[in-house]
């Protein structure tokens, strides 16, 4: 009884391994070009390690958020691209940020912890 789903599994991956007729054509040296940006000229790193760093976590509809979503308005617009736009997130409610954490280990015994 369990050879026949196996069997049918086999005759699936078979069909799937035979190339289709008109199948599009590969252009590698186009891959090779958006592999070397990619990996060559990327700025997506440093575009996620300044939102983490310097607007940290956000919610939607918080001020970090208002000000993050700013700054990726203004540096997409500045590499040119056009239809940058500032969609509205929709109707969030009220949001909130984080002014100050005080974090404590209260046992076994009392620390500070920097967090």
């Amino acid at each position: 009884m369990r050879i026949w789903p196996r069997g049918l599994l086999l005759i699936t991956m078979a069909i799937g391994f035979i190339p289709a007729k008109g199948q599009e054509t590969i252009h590698w040296n186009v891959i090779q070009k958006i592999r070397a940006e990619g990996f060559q000229n990327t700025e997506a790193m440093k575009i996620a390690g300044y939102l983490t760093d310097v607007y940290g976590p956000r919610l939607a509809n918080s001020p970090s958020y208002n000000e993050a979503a700013q700054w990726v308005y203004e540096t997409f617009n500045s590499y040119g691209l056009s239809n940058v736009a500032i969609e509205p997130y929709g109707d969030f409610g009220v949001s909130w940020e984080v002014d100050f954490v005080s974090v404590h280990m209260l046992t076994p015994q009392y620390m500070p912890i920097i967090a």
